[in-house]
């Protein structure tokens, strides 16, 4: 039985343990199944079906991501903050905000500007990321962004390259990206919680 896995819409044929199609992000795939049995034209359909529709989408709206999550991000009221940050709570939250030290727990999902999720911490295997405000541990526009969140909390974010990656990216010697220079970056951010700094 063949079937398809990937991350942020790029897609992998499995045979078994053989990876049939191939893309950069290949150490993020999944291998689900150890049958060897033959790959179906059907099977092939589908994973070529499964791999194209989230471009063609992409294409139908004009190079925008889907109309409905375009519309969704529409309704929501952005701030924008002096540094270029901008900003759209979706759930308040409760309590007081962290302060520099205080370790914050958060979960997100990171979006690339044509809509691809490039990270995502709900993804299998994978848990909330927690370390230090203000320690410079992470991007400047989680910083930014976390220090007026509250416990609970679910912020989305749209980050400019200057408080992100720059012109650099996150590339590898080889010269391919996971995230591309100058990029323009959208995270979901939940605030989890907060903790006091150990002493």
């Amino acid at each position: 039985m063949a079937f398809v896995s990937g991350l942020g819409g790029l897609g992998y044929l499995h045979r078994g343990n053989d990876v049939v199609g191939r893309s950069r992000c290949e150490r993020n795939t999944l291998v689900m199944s150890a049958t060897t049995e033959p790959i179906r034209r059907r099977d092939v359909l589908l994973a070529v079906m499964s791999v194209a529709a989230p471009w063609v989408a992409f294409a139908v709206n004009g190079g925008n991501v889907g109309a409905a999550e375009d519309g969704a991000l529409k309704s929501l009221k952005f701030v924008k903050t002096s540094s270029g940050l901008r900003y759209a709570d979706v759930v308040t939250g409760s309590g007081s905000s962290p302060q520099e030290g205080d370790i914050v727990v958060v979960d997100y999902v990171g979006y690339l500007s044509n809509g691809q999720v490039f990270d995502n911490s709900k993804s299998p295997g994978r848990k909330p990321l927690a370390f230090p405000l203000g320690q410079r541990k992470v991007i400047p526009a989680w910083e930014e962004a976390l220090s007026t969140m509250k416990s609970g909390g679910t912020r989305k974010i749209i980050v400019p390259p200057s408080l992100a990656y720059g012109d650099r990216g996150v590339c590898v010697p080889s010269g391919e990206c996971l995230i591309p220079p100058n990029e323009t970056l959208e995270y979901d951010l939940k605030l989890l919680r907060i903790a006091p700094p150990p002493i």
